[in-house]
């Protein structure tokens, strides 16, 4: 402004302050255009930080309706594992009783120490170092809470110095003790067909270590209860 000023006063700068008006026009437009772009975009930013509010806000609520959901379901969960732990119970108790009420009492225990001999049958001694195997057999009794159906007995053989006799590949397992809880070695099972009657059944158990002398206790499970004993000296 000041040089259109300065030209002004002298006529022979006319045209040039002519020349320096209009670019001043110019630029006035394009500063004019410029501010009114700013404004434009301002306009816009305002905008868009208002939707950017209601999305936080919106967010915030989801985030907060979110939590308590997963709040809700924690506890949820915590009640139901809660209730499936006390079913679980009930059913193991439940079982339990079923099991004492159906397990089968056994009578007549015979336990004898046996000899193999090569192409004869095995020989009944009384000495341990003769013996290669112990058969154990008893008769059923009539249970009429028990369903007919195949019936599995366990038989542990326990030595003089309380360890249960067991071998795996001989047939030996664990099964639970349903009295106490526990699980507990067993030295074989046999197996019969019950209908509610008096059967005699065998199991054996052999030893390829051999037998020591003393008093073995002999136990018999079936639903993993105790259902009959016995005692077998070896010399």
């Amino acid at each position: 402004k000041e040089k259109i000023s300065g030209l002004l006063r002298d006529s022979k700068n006319l045209s040039l302050a002519r020349r320096e008006m209009d670019q001043m026009k110019s630029k006035t437009q394009e500063y004019i255009a410029e501010i009114n772009r700013l404004k434009a975009e301002n306009e816009q930013l305002v905008q868009q930080k208002g939707t950017l509010e209601q999305e936080k806000q919106s967010l915030t609520r989801e985030v907060q309706m979110k939590s308590e959901e997963n709040q809700q379901l924690t506890q949820t969960r915590e009640s139901l594992t809660s209730e499936k732990e006390a079913l679980s119970k009930e059913k193991d108790q439940l079982s339990r009783r079923y099991n004492r009420a159906t397990a089968i009492p056994v009578a007549k225990i015979d336990v004898e120490a046996y000899q193999e001999r090569e192409g004869k049958k095995p020989k009944g001694v009384s000495k341990a170092a003769e013996t290669d195997f112990i058969e154990v057999c008893f008769k059923t009794t009539v249970n009429k809470n028990a369903e007919s159906g195949v019936e599995n007995f366990y038989i542990r053989i326990i030595s003089p110095t309380g360890e249960t006799q067991s071998i795996e590949s001989e047939g030996s397992g664990m099964i639970r003790n349903d009295e106490s809880g526990e699980l507990i070695k067993y030295s074989a099972r046999a197996s019969t067909q019950y209908a509610n009657d008096e059967k005699k059944i065998c199991g054996s158990f052999k030893n390829p270590g051999g037998f020591s002398a003393g008093v073995y206790q002999i136990e018999v499970f079936n639903k993993g209860y105790l259902v009959g004993s016995d005692t077998k000296k070896l010399k």
